[in-house]
């Protein structure tokens, strides 16, 4: 049986990862759609806390709090993840830890030992890269101009998201053995929908959906 492959859509808030996600797990065969935060209990606290609630006053001790919720969240969403793996099925998730290195990083979270966190819990097998990473560029004033009708998270304010950008473009130098990919998030919907699938395809083996 073959191994399914697992592959991540990152992107700052507005950037189109929840909608172009739908898109391309039902072009890939066997694909099953994901995120993070999760719908666990864990996953539930994070959501509620990034609309407002549960802030701490000092934002250093508030970003590494958030990183081991995260973390713990990440953990049990990768033992799915493995699962379907197994039984030879593609995993596409929004969001995986490169989220946490860009947002808790930019909230002050010491970014080297965020990711020497990370690459101890992989080395471990709790959690695992992904066969591809696809982060959707996309400029903040845009992203906000999307999102504008919705309740805003707290990093959802051009200033925050030109930190995280800023973080997403130097994710490579951050992990240098990992396949990490960029697209032109400004792309009409089909157009970025059909390069992404493309980065895929060229990067991955899957099978399309007939």
């Amino acid at each position: 049986m073959r191994i399914g492959k697992y592959i991540v859509l990152e992107g700052i808030d507005g950037s189109g990862k929840s909608t172009v996600g739908k898109k391309i797990a039902g072009r890939i065969y066997q694909c099953v759609l994901t995120c993070e935060p999760t719908e666990t209990e864990i996953g539930k606290l994070l959501q509620q806390k990034l609309v407002g609630y549960y802030d701490f006053d000092n934002k250093i001790a508030e970003a590494e709090r958030d990183f081991a919720l995260f973390t713990a969240d990440r953990i049990e969403h990768h033992q799915r993840i493995k699962e379907e793996l197994k039984v030879g099925n593609c995993v596409l998730s929004s969001r995986s830890y490169y989220s946490s290195i860009a947002y808790q990083g930019v909230d002050g979270a010491d970014i080297p030992r965020m990711i020497q966190t990370i690459d101890y819990l992989k080395s471990i097998n709790l959690i695992r890269a992904p066969d591809v990473a696809i982060v959707i560029d996309l400029p903040p004033e845009e992203a906000i101009k999307r999102i504008e009708e919705r309740t805003r998270q707290k990093f959802e304010n051009v200033e925050t998201l030109n930190k995280v950008c800023k973080i997403y473009d130097e994710l490579e130098s951050y992990f240098p053995k990992e396949n990490i990919r960029h697209v032109d998030g400004t792309l009409n919907p089909t157009a970025l929908e059909n390069t992404i699938m493309d980065v895929i395809k060229s990067n991955v083996e899957i099978v399309e959906q007939s």
